[in-house]
């Protein structure tokens, strides 16, 4: 059980009840084309060679290597960013709110909280073959005030049982405030 997150604080009373996080897929997704990028140094060097341009002749080969290494850094610190992003994003479903720890940066982290009595409805879609196979989608919680508040949870695995589960902890909201 979560007692606190360094940006969102639970009542002495308040306990999680749901806890769910991105899809396993979003991250592979995300990360594919950082990761194949890796190969894009040593696939244009190939092409130069093969159309014809003598590329190793003009560029001192300790130049290559150099241009190499920093590409691999900077495709490794994208995937670092991609995988800090992925993890740090959480959404929380306590017996008063639904909470939003989303990570848009490395240093940039935004908390977005839903009082579950003001929840009006709970949509799931779920957009192709991929999403529908491997059971993850968006879950859209609409709210009671302005259309500006409505939460998106997108690419969170297992969204009907998520649906489920914030509709039935706002039944009970309702049910406990009469």
């Amino acid at each position: 059980m979560i007692r606190n997150l360094a940006a969102f604080k639970l009542d002495p009373q308040e306990h999680v009840l749901l806890k769910f996080r991105k899809h396993w897929f979003v991250l592979l997704r995300d990360s594919i084309g950082s990761a194949l990028s890796v190969f894009l140094p040593p696939l244009a060097l190939a092409t130069a060679q093969w159309v014809g341009f003598d590329i190793f002749s003009t560029i001192p080969p300790s130049l290559i290597t150099f241009v190499t290494f920093w590409w691999m850094l900077i495709v490794w610190l994208a995937l670092s960013v991609i995988w800090t992003n992925y993890y740090l994003d959480l959404w929380l479903v306590t017996e008063r709110r639904l909470a939003s720890v989303d990570q848009t940066g490395l240093f940039y982290r935004e908390v977005t909280t839903l009082p579950l009595s003001n929840v009006q409805d709970v949509t799931v879609e779920q957009y192709g073959l991929i999403e529908t196979f491997l059971n993850f989608g968006t879950v859209t919680v609409q709210n009671a005030g302005p259309t500006t508040n409505n939460m998106m949870i997108i690419g969170v695995a297992d969204p009907g049982s998520i649906r489920d589960g914030i509709l039935k902890q706002c039944e009970l909201q309702k049910q406990a405030s009469r």
